[in-house]
């Protein structure tokens, strides 16, 4: 994010003021002058009593003094008292908070600072062994509003950013992302690859969670990011080797896309217009009011991307001695498309209590166009055949969803709080294709008698709910403790017909119920010693799996508990190096249509069929990297 402040200062200075400042120095430098005794005197010890603690901590909170926001990256730098030494210092997280540990028995001042404000400075900060742990509560940060000439200055954050458990990019530095989709950020994005016809995948894999500010997404995979819009995003975190406080669905890991959000009082909002070449069109806004109680918000995207282009594939089966050769080349056509509203509510019901209700409705579509001229021939044999392929296809539906939770913070930094939030999701797809197939001759310039005229079609309608509640708790020397408990819950039906010539075939025609209620628990602890951060966890999952089918009497079933730890440790050294490396046990649970036992008719030389009792497949997964900064990057 690129932060641009006008910051102007006063050059006319007072000749009596300086001489007055100059002997205000002196006095205070010959002050302390002589014999300089210790700022706390013994502690007192009971015989046989535990011995005290010889040091401290001071924590807090660093807010914008205007829109009251917490201010991430804000500098604290911890002095001693008797001569201005500094003694160590940090930086705010994304909460505005800081914590700095085993500070000596001793009087401190405190300043705290940030690019384009004015500093804060509170003296007399004393740690002594009766008052170990002193909270500075919330300190504000003005903007510097003082006036000569004018300088421009600029703080600007990395596009990509590397935390201990993630990978954070900021997408309003991506120029290039401009008037595209969440697809279109992670082109260039570390770990993340994105073919030519815009799918997805996650260190080459197309098995990851995609969520949207931590919830999941109702649509799934790439799908799901082509239809978010890239001037709504805040940032995308890239989660390769996610903790246990994430679902450990997803063999490569989980992609959060984080929304932009209002933070300034009153009316507010945004629109965007995006057109490209090659039929690609978007808009979306985004509007907010926002009192001390409450916030409303509304917004709304539509977007219609048109790609063309053409296919050219082989293919060789093999059965016994004989090879059998397909080769077809033609064209491809695809457009994707989506409408949404969305809206809700924040309120405040304390200044630690708050309430949120929001939902969304939307629309998609994913249309297809393709087909072209094949050849099928066999070696050793003489069969040689020549056909023209045509094939329309289209999926496209309906999802509505909303959103209900509550946070209740227990103390001023926010840190130690409790959150619980509600979920429902559905989901209503059509799919159909129509493939028609036609004898050829070699040159494909003459049909002579179609072979077949293929029509299938597909309902789907799946509900989903989720509840959860998360609690969270700060503990000595930066330590922080994480647990929750969740509930998720899916229903799905799928419904297949098929037809040739008009006439439907009752072996490719099915219908089955899918039934899915995973529960879980977990609990994490984070913290630090000297140079080194570590975060440990472990979650427990019990998953009842049921699935019912039109073609037989008894239901296929799965009973199972599963355990998922989790390990990160970064290593950060003086010369702005940093190792980290981590550890994750992810799963990748089939779905309806790796289960469905009967065969699905795809084309005349693709029939698919499922397994109803496939298992759950487990990865454990290792990272190790280093990182080294150079300059000011």
């Amino acid at each position: 994010m690129v932060l641009i402040k006008k910051v102007e200062f006063l050059k006319t200075l007072n000749k009596k003021r300086q001489m007055k400042n100059l002997l205000i120095l002196l006095f205070l430098i010959l002050s302390t002058t002589g014999t300089v005794f210790s700022q706390v005197p013994p502690a007192m010890t009971t015989p046989g009593a535990a011995p005290l603690a010889k040091s401290g901590k001071i924590k807090g909170k660093i807010i914008d003094a205007d829109t009251k926001s917490p201010m991430e990256y804000a500098n604290v730098a911890i002095y001693n008292k008797q001569d201005a030494k500094l003694i160590t210092g940090a930086i705010a997280n994304e909460s505005g908070v800081f914590e700095i540990g085993e500070l000596p028995f001793g009087n401190y001042y405190v300043e705290a600072n940030f690019i384009g404000f004015e500093k804060t400075t509170v003296n007399d900060v004393k740690i002594i062994p009766n008052s170990s742990s002193v909270d500075m509560g919330t300190i504000e940060l003005a903007v510097s509003r003082q006036n000569i000439g004018t300088v421009d200055v600029v703080a600007e954050r990395n596009r990509v950013e590397y935390k201990i458990d993630k990978k954070v990019i900021n997408v309003t530095n991506d120029i290039n992302a401009a008037g595209g989709s969440a697809v279109t950020v992670l082109e260039n994005t570390p770990s993340v690859e994105v073919d030519i016809d815009g799918n997805v995948s996650l260190r080459g894999s197309s098995s990851f969670t995609v969520l949207i500010d931590g919830r999941p997404s109702v649509l799934s995979g790439s799908d799901a990011l082509r239809q978010i819009p890239s001037s709504a995003i805040q940032n995308i975190e890239i989660i390769t080797n996610p903790s246990v406080k994430y679902d450990p669905d997803g063999m490569a890991g989980i992609i959060n896309v984080v929304m932009k959000k209002n933070v300034l009082s009153g009316v507010n909002g945004i629109i965007n217009v995006n057109l490209g070449t090659g039929k690609k069109y978007g808009t979306d806004m985004m509007l907010n009011y926002k009192t001390k109680k409450y916030n409303l918000f509304f917004g709304a995207n539509w977007n219609d991307n048109t790609d063309e282009g053409s296919m050219k594939s082989t293919r060789e089966t093999y059965l016994n001695d004989t090879t059998t050769f397909l080769n077809m080349e033609g064209k491809r056509n695809q457009s994707r498309g989506g409408q949404q509203l969305k809206g809700g509510f924040d309120y405040f019901l304390t200044d630690k209590t708050s309430v949120t209700v929001s939902g969304e409705v939307g629309k998609y579509n994913f249309d297809g166009e393709g087909g072209g001229n094949m050849h099928e021939y066999r070696l050793p044999g003489t069969f040689n055949l020549y056909t023209i392929q045509e094939n329309n296809s289209s999926r496209n539906g309906d999802y509505v969803s909303g959103k209900a939770s509550f946070l209740t913070k227990f103390d001023e930094t926010g840190m130690h709080k409790l959150e619980g939030a509600f979920d429902y999701q559905n989901r209503n797809g059509i799919s159909y294709e129509n493939i028609g197939e036609y004898n050829s001759d070699a040159n494909y310039l003459a049909r002579k008698g179609t072979l077949s005229e293929i029509k299938t079609n597909e309902d789907d309608n799946s509900n989903d709910y989720r509840m959860k509640i998360d609690y969270t708790r700060p503990l000595e020397n930066s330590g922080k403790f994480e647990a929750g408990v969740q509930s998720r819950m899916e229903r799905e039906t799928e419904i297949f017909s098929f037809s040739n010539f008009g006439v439907n075939d009752p072996k490719f025609t099915s219908d089955m119920d899918f039934k899915e209620d995973i529960h879980s628990v977990y609990s994490t602890y984070s913290g630090n010693v000297k140079a080194i951060q570590y975060m440990l966890g472990l979650r427990g999952e019990y998953t009842n799996r049921s699935i019912a089918h039109s073609k037989v009497t008894e239901a296929y079933t799965l009973d199972r508990f599963d355990v998922f730890p989790s390990a990160h440790f970064s290593y950060e050294l003086v010369d702005k190096s940093q190792f980290m490396t981590s550890y994750s046990r992810r799963i990748n649970r089939p779905g309806g249509r790796e289960l469905d036992p009967f065969p699905n008719y795809m084309n005349q030389y693709t029939i698919r069929i499922g397994n109803p009792d496939l298992k759950p497949e487990y990865t454990d997964s290792y990272e190790f990297s280093y990182m080294r900064k150079f300059g000011n990057s």
